[in-house]
Order: structure tokens, then C-alpha cells, then sequence
């Protein structure tokens, strides 16, 4: 009879032990399903996460108002293709990168606002006419471009609804630059605008030329090239408008935008032969003059007394920001329009032989190069790792690592799912063991 007994309770527990096993199994292979079919919406999440806190950002041209070119962001370290967006005309505006977003124009007359993760389009705005040069500037949650139909524009960054819009008498070629709540832009009806960047209302304008640069803003100075009929570069008070100085180059054509940093204009001479000037911030006197082969059409970058600089004769310049003289110059393949970027150690710059470089800062040496399909006069933005780019191809290049953030939050919540089986798995097993002693 005992011996019976036991012989049903050893049973009993056999059965329990199957039973709960396959109850265990079809836990376990639910847990799976669900996981797999919840893991993109995980990486999804990750990518939007990443998107929306970028720690470093483009907001303009040339990164800042003092257009230095400069970022301590991390920068691509291969040329790998993220993405790539293709825009219905040539890409010249340079992109910027706020929050996630990057925004471009396009000769196709669209603002475009993209992911900059993924390269999706959030939005786009139609303008008049197309977008040449002038590049998207983003402060707070506000964009602002110009357009060659005679409108400088104000969108919400988020949705891309207008918020205001301003006509001159020309086209806006150069961009908008933004301080203290004043946007700042030249035209081609020869007149430099400031407007109040809330409303969009005329502060004060100044004649000077017909083709005029982007204004740089610094210590209360705005700092402007322009061509026909004044042939100066001039430097205006940033609220009254008044001139403060001007400067009159050598052969007399000069459209680049300048560089001001440490008391110091940087700007090139787009003539046949080409200059490089340093210039005085506070008066506008020569503190030196270097002489190029051809026309200097490139904004000058800087960083850690070194300015790197672009030229029509395909190189781009290492100079010495004491003096001028040249430290290294690396070789393209035509002419560099394009402003270079600095970040990471790397100079970073496009050229009209289709390809964007990546050199060594310290030496010039070619790290890499990406070839696109069209001409290159689009200025690289560097954030987060990542480099933007516009070509004549219509496309926009998104350079840079695979996002190791997404993979990293996927990786952790595999194991987080692995170890909640496993802890059901373990407490399943411990119950089940106290009901089979008890019944014993």
C-alpha cells in the first residue's frame, strides 16, 4: 500500500514537472514573438531618442556668428553613407543641425526640414524662387532663410508653418545671421537688412553692393563683403547700422564671407590673383596680406591660431594666423568653393570634382574622401558624429559610424527581457517545488 502510494506521488510529480514544462516552454516562446515583434519598435524609439538630444549642433553657416567653422562635436572617422535625400534641384545652401533636425534649401525653391537620423522628411516649404546660396539659420525653435524671389523668411522648426516673411527689392543670396534677437542678411538690390527676428520688422538698412556675402556678427559689429558699386568690405554697428569702417581690396572684388575671431577679419579676395587679408576688427587696418595664385571664394575655418582655407586652384591652405605663411596645403581635384569644417583633428571640405575630404588637421594628409555625383559648393556641417553635406546632385549626404546609442539600448533591453524569463523561470521552478513537497 505504501509502496503504491509513492508510486502515485512520484508519478503525480513526473506529470506536474511535463506539465509545467510545456507550460514553461509556451511561456518562453510568447516572450520571444513578443520581443521580435516589439525589437524595431525598440530601435525605432532609440533612433527618435538619439534624434531628440543631440548634444552638439549647426545652427547656421559656418556653425556661429563669428563663422569660425569650429565644433568640439565628434566627426565621421570613415565615409560611410548613412543616407542620402534627394531635393528636385542643385543643393549650394549649407544644412544646418538643431535638435535632431537638419534643414537645407534647395534650387528646387524647398526648405526642407529631415531627421538627422534617418534622413526622413518632416517637413517642407515652398518659396517663390529657388534657394541659392543663402543657408537655413536656426534659433530657439525658429528657422530663417532667403530666397532668390526677394523674401526672407521666418518657419516654425518643428512643423514648418510660416511665421513671417520680408520683401526687399532683389534676391537673397546671402544668409541670415541671428544675435541678441536680430537677423542680419545682405541682398542683391545692395542693401545689408537688420530685422527684428521676432516680428520681422525693419530695424535699419545700408547701401553697399550688388553681390554681398553673409554677414558675420561679433562684439557688436556686423561684418559684410560686397561687390558693384562699393567694392568694400564694411564693418556697421550691429544696432544703429552706423558705418564704422570700411576696407577697399586691392584688385577690388571681394564677396567672401569673413571669419572674425580674437580681434582678427579673415576674408578672401575673389580676383585673379587672389588675397587672403587679415584685418584689424576695430578699425580695419591691414595686420597682414598673403597673395594667391587664383581667386580666395572660400570662408575661412580656424582653430588654435591656424586658419584652413579653400582655393580656385583646388588646394586647400594651412596658414598661419600670426602671419600668413603656409603651413601645409592638400591637393583636390578642382576648385574648393566650399568653407571647410573643423572637428575631431579633421578638416572636412567639398570640392567641384564631386567629393567631399576628410584631411589631417595637423598635416593635410587625405584621411578619406566620398564621391558624390554633382559639384560641390555646399559648406559641411559636423554634428554629433555625423557630417552634412549638399551637392548639385540634388542629393544631401549624411556622412558618418553606424549610431551606436541604438544599439546599445537594444542590446540592454535584451538582456533585461532575458533576464525577466529567467527570473520567472526561477521563481515558476521554486514554487513548484514547495507544492510538490507539500502534496508529499
Amino acid at each position: 500500500m505504501r509502496f503504491a502510494l509513492i508510486t502515485n506521488l512520484q508519478k503525480k510529480r513526473e506529470r506536474m514537472l511535463s506539465e509545467g514544462g510545456g507550460k514553461f516552454i509556451v511561456f518562453f516562446v510568447i516572450l520571444v514573438v513578443a520581443f521580435s515583434m516589439i525589437s524595431p519598435i525598440i530601435a525605432s524609439s532609440a533612433q527618435l531618442a538619439i534624434a531628440d538630444n543631440y548634444q552638439y549642433s549647426w545652427p547656421m553657416f559656418h556653425n556661429n556668428p563669428s563663422h569660425s567653422g569650429f565644433t568640439q562635436s565628434p566627426a565621421p572617422t570613415t565615409n560611410n553613407l548613412l543616407w542620402r535625400f534627394k531635393t528636385g534641384g542643385a543643393i549650394d545652401s549649407s544644412p544646418a543641425v538643431v535638435n535632431g533636425i537638419v534643414y537645407v534649401g534647395s534650387r528646387d525653391h524647398f526648405v526642407y526640414a529631415l531627421n538627422a537620423v534617418t534622413g526622413k522628411q518632416i517637413w517642407k516649404f515652398e518659396t517663390g524662387n529657388q534657394i541659392e546660396d543663402s543657408s537655413p539659420t536656426v534659433i530657439d525653435t525658429r528657422v530663417f532663410v532667403g530666397s532668390n524671389d526677394g523674401y526672407v523668411y521666418s518657419f516654425n522648426a518643428s512643423d514648418g508653418s510660416l511665421i513671417w516673411k520680408y520683401q526687399a527689392g532683389g534676391a537673397f543670396i546671402s544668409s541670415p545671421t541671428v544675435v541678441d534677437g536680430k537677423l542680419y542678411i545682405g541682398c542683391s538690390d545692395t542693401y545689408v537688412y537688420s530685422l527684428n527676428a521676432t516680428s520681422g520688422d525693419l530695424l535699419w538698412k545700408y547701401e553697399t553692393g550688388t553681390r554681398m556675402s553673409s554677414p558675420t556678427v561679433v562684439d557688436g559689429k556686423v561684418f559684410i563683403s560686397s561687390l558693384v558699386p562699393g567694392f568694400k568690405f564694411y564693418c556697421f554697428g550691429a544696432d544703429t547700422g552706423n558705418l564704422l569702417w570700411s576696407f577697399s581690396p586691392r584688385l577690388n572684388i571681394i564677396s567672401a564671407t569673413p571669419t572674425v575671431v580674437d580681434g582678427m577679419v579673415l576674408v578672401g579676395e575673389t580676383s585673379v590673383p587672389g588675397w587672403m587679408y587679415c584685418l584689424n576688427e576695430n578699425t580695419g587696418a591691414i595686420i597682414w596680406a598673403r597673395e594667391f595664385e587664383l581667386p580666395m571664394s572660400s570662408s575661412p575655418a580656424i582653430d588654435e591660431g591656424k586658419i584652413f582655407v579653400g582655393s580656385n586652384d583646388g588646394f586647400v591652405y594651412c596658414l598661419n594666423a600670426a602671419d600668413g605663411s603656409t603651413v601645409w596645403k592638400s591637393k583636390t581635384g578642382d576648385v574648393v568653393i566650399s568653407s571647410p569644417a573643423i572637428a575631431a583633428g579633421k578638416v572636412f571640405v567639398g570640392s567641384e570634382d564631386e567629393c567631399i575630404y576628410s584631411m589631417d588637421e595637423k598635416t593635410g594628409a587625405h584621411i578619406w574622401k566620398y564621391e558624390t555625383e554633382g559639384l560641390i559648393k555646399s559648406s559641411p556641417a559636423i554634428a554629433n558624429g555625423r557630417l552634412y553635406i549638399g551637392s548639385d546632385d540634388g542629393y544631401l549626404y549624411c556622412l558618418g559610424a553606424e549610431q551606436d546609442l541604438s544599439i546599445e539600448v537594444y542590446s540592454i533591453v535584451s538582456v533585461f527581457i532575458i533576464a525577466i524569463v529567467i527570473a520567472c523561470a526561477f521563481v515558476y521552478e521554486k514554487n513548484k517545488m514547495k507544492k510538490i513537497k507539500k502534496e508529499s
